[in-house]
């Protein structure tokens, strides 16, 4: 994007060689983003030839749709959206079309594997290029609290062409809210194209229902996350705002803090990563309401990771004794004393 800006606005470069690595990192975007564009309309076609409607968000469409330009936006995966009831046909149908599950999965655990988890991913390969998909049936882990109404969704989604076919997208709105949770609550904003994301989607949908996107933040109990958002693109990027939307930032001396915190590290890189502890504190100060903090704080006590998955035994789904195991090993990976900081948080990192 800095080649593109440069260029298209006639910007001389200090240096011939840095402008020609930019080019070349731009060329082969472009052509890593046209390959993966054949492939996700090749899985679009075949999930709907095994009939499961679904919705590609985040990659190609999206830079295409908010971008104008396959090169502009780097993605190293794909992702789609199906109903819950239409995981395991998806699997089907992409067993046959040549992708295999990253996790091994028994069938006896399949029921609590679609219950707590939110993804599923696949793998596959086209000639030499290696192709990653997640298939998305929610957008976060049920212990993040965030009961995002997808039923409306599917009914507000809506056809744009994308290669010469015609594909489902999510409205707007509802595109706003997935980046807030995707790239606000789960990722905590940690790279600055992730900004760049919000900054685009106001810029292109002028006609932004405003007051739905505010009303359905505050009923989920993700408003600050969607005001950290909409402050971090306004701040960094010049997105334009409704001055309702400015004025109820400027109201949130937390949503203030949130910001500063995120630009902070953005830019600075001697700061450590939101690894662990502080990440977890960052998304406890990022949720309005203490049940939403209390279910987060028990969710990661207690929800089995990648590692239970694929270790428990086939033969039979969890029993009371892997939840008991499972917070003892949660307390020795962080430390007690980093935990319990996470979970209870007197509002000093």
């Amino acid at each position: 994007m800095l080649y593109w800006l440069m260029n298209s606005n006639g910007i001389e470069p200090r240096s011939e060689e840095v402008m020609a690595q930019l080019l070349g990192h731009l060329e082969r975007t472009a052509r890593r983003n046209l390959f993966l564009s054949g492939e996700l309309r090749r899985i679009v076609r075949t999930l709907e030839r095994g009939g499961v409607p679904a919705i590609p968000f985040k990659g190609p469409v999206m830079a295409q749709s908010l971008y104008g330009n396959l090169a502009l936006r780097e993605h190293d995966d794909l992702d789609i959206l199906v109903r819950s009831g239409d995981v395991l046909k998806a699997r089907e149908a992409l067993l046959q079309a040549g992708f295999r599950p990253e996790l091994d999965i028994a069938r006896t655990l399949e029921h609590a594997y679609f219950k707590d988890e939110c993804e599923y991913g696949f793998v596959g390969r086209e000639g030499s290029q290696r192709v990653r998909l997640e298939v998305h049936w929610a957008f976060a882990r049920g212990y993040h609290s965030i009961g995002l109404d997808l039923d409306s969704m599917w009914g507000r989604s809506r056809w744009i062409p994308f290669g010469g076919v015609m594909v489902r997208t999510l409205a707007p709105e509802d595109m706003l809210l997935a980046l807030c949770v995707h790239s606000g609550a789960k990722h905590l904003w940690e790279r600055l194209a992730w900004v760049s994301d919000f900054a685009h989607l106001i810029l292109v949908h002028t006609e932004m229902d405003w007051d739905l996107v505010l009303h359905q933040a505050r009923d989920l109990g993700l408003e600050r996350v969607l005001l950290v958002s909409l402050s971090l693109a306004n701040a960094l990027l010049g997105a334009l705002l409704p001055s309702r939307v400015l004025e109820r930032i400027r109201s949130d001396s937390t949503v203030t803090s949130l910001c500063s915190t995120v630009q902070g590290r953005l830019f600075d890189q001697s700061r450590p990563g939101l690894l662990g502890p502080r990440a977890h504190l960052l998304r406890l100060k990022l949720r309005e309401r203490q049940r939403d903090r209390l279910r987060y704080c028990l969710g990661l006590m207690v929800a089995p990771d990648d590692a239970d998955w694929v270790s428990t035994s086939t033969s039979k789904p969890f029993n009371s004794f892997d939840s008991f195991v499972r917070p003892l090993r949660r307390v020795v990976r962080f430390g007690g004393k980093a935990l319990g900081r996470t979970c209870w948080p007197t509002g000093k990192e």
